[in-house]
């Protein structure tokens, strides 16, 4: 997925347009790290599995 800002609203896309994540869409993700230091919180997940993407 590619961030698109131009869209109206801005949103993550495919490449083929088949999927749109935008503000005020609920997904599922599966957080598979996560590092903390002195200020700032990383996170890595993963949308593709069953189950876990645009609910």
């Amino acid at each position: 997925m590619k961030f698109d800002p131009t869209s109206n609203p801005p949103c993550y896309k495919t490449e083929d347009e088949e999927s749109v994540i935008q503000e005020d869409d609920d997904i599922r993700i599966r957080i598979m790290g996560m590092r903390v230091d002195a200020n700032d919180i990383f996170g890595v997940g993963t949308l593709m599995d069953d189950f876990l993407g645009l609910s």
